[in-house]
């Protein structure tokens, strides 16, 4: 088995509707392994499918000042002037809150 614990390699799935995928790992055997939380690109949650290989399944939050509230950040657009992360150009710079 893969897991990320073991230092084996986590991969990554994308979805548009976290909820949904979410109920469909736990409707098809899935364990979750690490509830839904936010990282600055967005939420995602950890499971592990019946053969015990960890997975993750990740999704975009345009919801900033949610994602801000939960992760203590703020964004700054004085330290900023673009207003927009270099790697994710569509999105707005969120730095740690002071």
């Amino acid at each position: 088995c893969s897991t990320a614990s073991s230092r084996g390699a986590l991969i990554v799935f994308y979805s548009a509707d976290l909820d949904a995928s979410l109920s469909l790992v736990n409707a098809h055997g899935g364990r979750i392994v690490k509830p839904v939380f936010a990282f600055p690109g967005g939420r995602r949650f950890h499971f592990t499918e019946p053969a015990g290989n960890e997975f993750a399944i990740w999704s975009e939050s345009w919801s900033f000042l949610a994602l801000a509230a939960t992760a203590k950040l703020s964004y700054s657009p004085r330290l900023f002037p673009s207003g927009v992360c270099a790697c994710h150009p569509t999105r707005p710079k969120l730095l740690p809150g002071r």
